[in-house]
């Protein structure tokens, strides 16, 4: 009884929440619109380092740098008195997706943000949405132009980089973490402010700002003050349902992807259409680039693949079917994914919800999750996915060709 009035008391505040953003017509957002919530590059790198440039089209000079440094405590991060090495906001040059080298173990790679100043002190700002790091990552951004570099890890609660990327770096003393929750949405509140008189760039700076409390599920202060009393209330409730959600939400996926497994083994029992491939599960639910993949049995460097089931990854998440090639194919003429060209072609994957036809699935989506939870809108689900995968493979099955001779992918 306990937690279902503890459900019933957070579900009033989130009614509440998204009837004031309804009144206060925060619904519309442009990046919405666009489909640009978690691209990292053309919308989140884009828009900050736009802000943060001196020289950038909103003609407001170096307010809006001066005010991140400000709100990271980028000073407060120096033990040095040199101040030949302080950060000069009125030299700043800033870019975004520099490339620094050819990736080795410890240099190289392609940095999301880069701040310079006339004196060759830099600011680095590794972006991370939804992406995963890679190896080395941190430890190759901290060698660079060392030790006139200052390294920010920006993700969106202000989680540590994985041991992988940041190796034996410490965080607060190698490099620095700040988080779109805290400083992203505290700054942007600063240049809310700034541009009060400039209504277009306000509104625009406004409408980044709503795209990034919802990403972060950030409520407004009057919603976070009533949630927070209740979960100090609720304490032994509240830490028994933060335990116990993702491994729900994993669990769902999980069931999805085995529904949706055994579905397309059962057609090919019974079809022609994949009798050359084989089925099976690739890496873990929760992994980046979960998926089901479907190798050629002949040559398993080609093969069509679903992915990914984790919400992350590809596509901003999007769950896709694509045909996926190490090799040469035949076709030329087909639409690559960027992030990773062995992706040759691609299909969102669709379903019909709520009076939406053909609303793209995305595994992060929690209407998505409670929708699948079910078992009959499960089965639906499957079934019409089933027939989209199928109707994908019979229509690219000739771009792929065969090779009996090529190795193995590692993937």
């Amino acid at each position: 009884m306990e937690y279902k009035i503890l459900f019933d008391k957070v579900r009033t505040i989130v009614r509440h929440h998204n009837e004031l953003k309804r009144l206060k017509g925060e619904n519309f957002n442009i990046f919405d619109v666009l489909n640009l919530q978690t691209n990292e590059v053309r919308t989140h790198s884009a828009f900050l380092a736009e802000l943060l440039n001196p020289k950038g089209s909103h003609l407001m000079g170096t307010v809006f740098l001066k005010a991140f440094l400000e709100t990271i405590r980028h000073d407060n991060n120096f033990t040095t008195k040199d101040e030949n090495l302080k950060f000069d906001t009125s030299t700043a040059i800033v870019n975004v997706e520099v490339h620094i080298g050819t990736i080795t173990t410890e240099t190289g790679g392609r940095i999301d943000i880069l701040l310079e100043d006339r004196r060759k002190n830099t600011i680095t700002i590794e972006n991370k949405i939804d992406a995963c790091d890679q190896d080395n990552q941190i430890l190759r951004y901290y060698n660079y132009n060392h030790p006139k570099n200052t390294v920010y890890y920006l993700n969106k609660y202000g989680d540590e980089p994985s041991i992988e990327s940041k190796k034996h770096l410490k965080s607060e003393t190698d490099f620095h973490i700040i988080s779109y929750r805290h400083h992203i949405i505290s700054w942007l509140e600063k240049c809310h402010t700034l541009a009060a008189d400039q209504p277009i760039l306000r509104e625009s700076i406004k409408q980044y700002q709503i795209l990034i409390k919802k990403l972060t599920n950030t409520l407004e202060n009057k919603q976070k003050m009533e949630l927070h009393q209740l979960i100090v209330n609720n304490l032994e409730e509240a830490e028994l349902i933060a335990r116990n959600y993702d491994s729900v939400l994993a669990q769902i996926r999980d069931t999805f992807r085995n529904a949706l497994l055994k579905a397309l083994k059962q057609y090919q029992e019974r079809a022609n259409e994949l009798k050359d491939y084989e089925i099976k599960i690739n890496k873990t639910v929760n992994a980046t680039y979960s998926g089901i993949w479907i190798p050629q049995k002949e040559n398993s460097n080609k093969m069509f693949g679903i992915c990914s089931f984790s919400g992350q990854g590809h596509l901003e998440g999007t769950l896709f079917v694509g045909l996926y090639s190490k090799d040469p194919i035949i076709t030329k003429e087909l639409s690559p994914i960027n992030s990773n060209k062995d992706w040759r072609h691609y299909q969102n994957l669709t379903y019909d919800y709520n009076g939406s036809e053909n609303k793209i699935i995305n595994c992060s989506d929690k209407a998505f999750l409670k929708y699948v939870n079910h078992p009959e809108n499960l089965k639906k689900v499957v079934s019409e996915l089933t027939k989209q995968i199928i109707t994908f493979i019979e229509a690219h099955a000739g771009d792929l060709g065969k090779n009996k001779d090529s190795p193995s992918p590692g993937i």
